[in-house]
């Protein structure tokens, strides 16, 4: 989807089988970078971006560590978040801690409400589904 919007995309997967299929349902766009790396295992050394979509991983640390790691690399980036209001609540509890530490401002909420929303493995979502950020 981000592919028919943005004239460049780089995606980050540390799976090879999930770059294969990936490659395989995106082979009619030529503007993505696959990128293979561990995003919590080794330091970033990605691409510059203005947009970034993070959907990761979805415990507090790691969603601390993403925000951080994006913000370095990228402080006039701005940031959409996936699964916002997935419990049990980590992703929230990490952009709010980020949020309520002046490092990211909080902009729209996007997606579907969570009244309305059940996870793909039949989780209620108790939050809104994602959220657009940036470096304050």
């Amino acid at each position: 989807m981000l592919s028919h919007i943005f004239k460049q995309v780089h995606t980050v997967e540390w799976d090879d089988w999930n770059i294969s299929q990936a490659k395989e349902h995106c082979k009619d766009r030529d503007n993505i970078n696959f990128i293979k790396h561990d995003l919590y295992g080794s330091e970033w050394n990605l691409p510059e971006a203005d947009v970034i979509f993070i959907d990761a991983g979805h415990q507090y640390k790691q969603v601390l560590s993403d925000i951080m790691n994006s913000i370095k690399h990228n402080p006039n980036a701005i940031f959409i978040f996936d699964d916002y209001g997935l419990p049990p609540g980590e992703v929230k509890a990490a952009i709010e801690k980020t949020v309520a530490s002046g490092h990211l401002r909080i902009n729209f909420f996007i997606g579907e409400r969570s009244e309305d929303l059940v996870h793909a493995g039949g989780t209620k979502f108790i939050d809104m589904e994602g959220c657009i950020c940036n470096f304050r």
